[in-house]
């Protein structure tokens, strides 16, 4: 199947992030290292370390597990169908804990798992990719790296601040509030800077102040468009013909829980980001 899709563009002319990449890198490691792909996680990596809560997830395993997927619509969780993953290799069939994933990063960059210069390759960055890793920032803290990952509802994000050493590992079984705004929260604590927790419940809404947001968002980027007006004290956006009830939850930052939508607005930039799951849509307001 991948064989028969033809290349998005030329190797080496730009770069894209794809699981099937990572999936064809576990092929590879099997061809050269004439073993399955699981055997040489635990040679190389697992057994080395001691990683006692990782592992490579087979078929029969899937029964044993904990913990389920669920996606938050509708204002209820739904369990998720799980997908196999032994069918995805090196793009998403290893388990582990957020310890795990911790200790696996710390090693890393304390060249356990790699030599001092193979570390200095894999973290080059050219056009935002490193080889297998990506750099973060959040809230202007020292670039961190690392990578996200997600298989059905399963979502993970693990980074490492070198200069500070410090590493950072979230994961959930079930997504609702951005994982993106998680990690800059949690950062933001780490690095002693001020924060604030949104509050899902008692936050005051000041009724003057919505007025700043009403408008008509757009991008020539994205297909759709967010209308937002003010309707009984409260911010009501419209997209492709649907209006969204909201709620706020911080300063500038408005949910809708039934659907499990967040809105974020950067008023002196005229900007709204519209947070659907793990994705952010960037619109301009309308002059």
């Amino acid at each position: 199947m991948l064989a028969s899709a033809d290349p998005v563009f030329t190797p080496g002319s730009k770069t894209e992030y794809s699981n099937t990449n990572f999936l064809l890198l576990s092929y590879i490691i099997e061809d050269i290292c004439k073993k399955e792909y699981q055997e040489v996680l635990v040679e190389r990596i697992l057994s080395k370390i001691n990683l006692d809560d990782t592992y490579f997830e087979n078929a029969a395993d899937s029964v044993l597990k904990k913990s389920k997927s669920y996606k938050y619509f509708n204002s209820k969780w739904a369990q998720q169908y799980e997908t196999v993953a032994s069918n995805h290799k090196g793009a998403g069939a290893i388990v582990s804990t957020p310890a795990d994933l911790v200790f696996f990063i710390d090693a890393l960059f304390s060249n356990r798992l790699l030599s001092k210069g193979s570390l200095q390759t894999m973290t080059k960055i050219l056009d935002g990719y490193g080889m297998g890793i990506f750099p973060f920032s959040y809230n202007n803290s020292e670039v961190a790296y690392g990578h996200e990952g997600r298989i059905d509802e399963f979502y993970t994000t693990l980074i490492h601040f070198p200069n500070e050493n410090i590493s950072i590992a979230y994961c959930t079984n079930g997504i609702l509030y951005p994982r993106d705004d998680i990690m800059k929260k949690v950062t933001a604590i780490c690095f002693n800077q001020p924060t604030t927790i949104p509050d899902l419940k008692s936050f005051q809404t000041d009724v003057q102040s919505l007025k700043q947001y009403a408008g008509h968002y757009s991008s020539s980027f994205m297909p759709f468009s967010v209308e937002c007006r003010i309707h009984n004290n409260n911010l009501i956006l419209t997209t492709q013909g649907q209006d969204f009830d909201t709620k706020q939850i911080d300063i500038n930052y408005f949910a809708n829980f039934d659907f499990g939508y967040f809105f974020e607005f950067v008023p002196d930039k005229g900007e709204l980001v519209v947070k659907e799951t793990d994705n952010n849509y960037l619109l301009r307001k309308n002059k």
